[in-house]
């Protein structure tokens, strides 16, 4: 079975990737995905306290030896460390992943660990009454301006820069577009592709034209990748 590192990318229908890439491998040979709180997923798991701190951690040479396939939320600092394994991700919308954002966050449990989350450590969201409150917060944009990018790049969590950020999406071997998630999965994934998508989370749809053009705005780089993601 070929190596496989899984770049989930939040809010982009990556629980639903997981899923399905999990029922092509032996449980055995799934590195437990690590998570914020406990989950009934069909794949091993484990609960971290600080997604920061586990990218710093992270053995690649062990993993490598023990696993086959690497999923969660992770960065390209991960990748650096597993160049045995094919890396796949999937892209979205920066405005309506960061509107699917706000509403995760408008939503979080409060007994779950924070995942060392500047927001969610923070606690903003006691004080962000709309959409454009949060997208405007200097903690949010430190946080999710650019923040695919910045997750394809490392320095979201491992806080490095690849040698080679001109060539972000070049090394990525299967490279998905939420908009066509279905698609996407029928290439990926050897099951039938009529599947539940997981992991949904309620929002609205209406966002005000003035909102959408300021999201764009503060996410420049990610509208680059993700439009050249669509071609």
């Amino acid at each position: 079975m070929k190596k496989l590192l899984f770049l989930h990318i939040g809010k982009t229908g990556g629980v639903t990737i997981r899923h399905l890439l999990a029922q092509q491998y032996s449980s055995d040979r799934i590195m437990p995905v690590p998570v914020q709180m406990k989950q009934s997923f069909r794949y091993p798991t484990e609960i971290i306290d600080n997604i920061y701190d586990y990218h710093q951690n992270f053995d690649g040479a062990e993993v490598t030896e023990r696993y086959d396939l690497v999923m969660g939320h992770l960065d390209w600092g991960i990748a650096q460390k597993l160049p045995d394994f094919e890396v796949m991700t999937v892209l979205r919308n920066p405005v309506t992943r960061l509107i699917s954002q706000y509403y995760q966050y408008l939503g979080h449990p409060s007994n779950v660990s924070s995942w060392g989350d500047p927001v969610l450590e923070s606690g903003i969201m006691r004080d962000v009454h709309s959409l454009k409150d949060f997208y405007t917060h200097p903690i949010v944009q430190e946080t999710y301006n650019d923040y695919q990018y910045k997750i394809l790049t490392g320095l979201q969590y491992s806080k490095t820069m690849r040698e080679d950020p001109e060539n972000i999406l070049g090394l990525i071997k299967y490279l998905g577009v939420q908009e066509r998630l279905n698609r996407f999965i029928e290439n990926i994934v050897t099951i039938a592709p009529n599947t539940i998508h997981l992991n949904k989370t309620a929002k609205s749809n209406v966002i005000d034209e003035q909102d959408r053009l300021n999201i764009q705005a503060l996410n420049r780089l990610d509208m680059i990748l993700w439009l050249k993601a669509n071609k």
